[in-house]
């Protein structure tokens, strides 16, 4: 089956907010990117809405349940996550092996309106990333669950989901972005986990699908903000971040593209096509210039929510109307005016 890009967006207004929400997926390797966005009503007075992204891997089992799931039934319940991962083992068309090697990350965002403040929840399985901007300017990036992540290490290996004194796999290389227009060269470090019905080697510590072998803990982070403030959610797969980093020095040249999608991922798609210069491992002095092979391209997807307060146009008069206008107007009859001038 064909799989093709997304690119969609709503506008609304409620409780003197607008709201702005865009999905986009460039489908540049694997095609198993997926973005998704929608709105439901909550108890009481308020109003919920979200955006999520999806990053599949191994075989496409689980980003095809994925893309098949009513998301709009799914999301608004409290463990979104958990009922996909329900979704994706309960499917009778693979065998246990199919589904073992075949995962997706998955992160969300949850705004809540009321009319007197504004909830938002971000929910984060993986290494994909968010981003938030309070004001314009940004104050959190999800942490990604990878083997770098302490406190997941400690998590798989007390859960007895890894070789304890062997969790770690060396395979192949991998990279790091050093600017705009230079990387380097990395050795490419992923986990082994075990179960009775087999193994599986990924590069991150949590992952919906593979028969939940990784365990299913998710990063949770709640904010509130005010009805006055200007708040924009972004969230976007690693086939962004891995060549656009959202930390350290590199992360100052990635924030100016997160205006909108469109504009993120045509930056993602033309960095991964053009040239770099390359630096082997930790020796700096050595530089040579390369590309990426067509076939080494990552997805890339993004989902965008902005809310701010609704702007009122003011409508100014012409001076000579102003002036006009300005000075109180006394009604008199004829016979005043002539008593006054007698």
């Amino acid at each position: 089956m064909s799989v093709q890009n997304i690119k969609t967006n709503s506008l609304e207004s409620r409780y003197g907010l607008r709201i702005d929400s865009e999905i986009e997926s460039r489908q540049l390797g694997s095609k198993q990117d997926h973005v998704a966005h929608g709105n439901y009503s909550s108890d009481g007075d308020t109003h919920t809405y979200w955006i999520s992204a999806f990053d599949g891997h191994g075989n496409s089992q689980a980003i095809t349940q994925i893309r098949n799931a009513p998301l709009d039934e799914i999301m608004p319940k409290s463990v979104s996550w958990a009922h996909l991962q329900a979704l994706i083992d309960s499917d009778k068309t693979a065998n246990e092996q199919t589904k073992l090697k075949s995962g997706s990350t998955m992160v969300y965002a949850k705004a809540e309106l009321s009319p007197t403040h504004i909830d938002v929840t971000i929910t984060n399985l993986g290494d994909s990333t968010i981003v938030v901007f309070l004001n314009d300017e940004p104050i959190f990036v999800t942490i990604p669950q990878n083997y770098e992540n302490g406190a997941e290490i400690s998590r798989i290996i007390n859960e007895n989901r890894v070789v304890p004194h062997a969790p770690f796999q060396i395979q192949d290389s991998n990279f790091e972005v050093l600017s705009p227009t230079t990387l380097r060269t990395i050795q490419g470090t992923y986990l082994e986990f075990v179960s009775p019905i087999g193994k599986q080697i990924l590069s991150m510590t949590q992952s919906l699908g593979h028969c939940n072998i990784t365990g299913l803990k998710p990063d949770v982070t709640v904010f509130q903000f005010q009805r006055t403030d200007r708040i924009k959610i972004v969230a976007f797969s690693d086939g962004v971040s891995d060549v656009m980093p959202v930390s350290g020095f590199a992360a100052a040249s990635t924030i100016p593209f997160m205006t909108t999608p469109t504009t993120l991922l045509d930056e993602a798609e033309r960095r991964w096509k053009q040239s770099w210069k390359v630096h082997s491992q930790t020796d700096l002095r050595k530089i040579f210039q390369t590309n990426f092979p067509k076939n080494g391209y990552d997805d890339c997807c993004c989902a965008m929510l902005t809310i701010q307060p609704v702007i009122v146009a003011v409508v100014e008069m012409p001076i000579s109307c102003v002036e006009e206008d300005a000075s109180p107007k006394t009604v008199v009859n004829e016979n005043e005016v002539e008593d006054i001038y007698a």
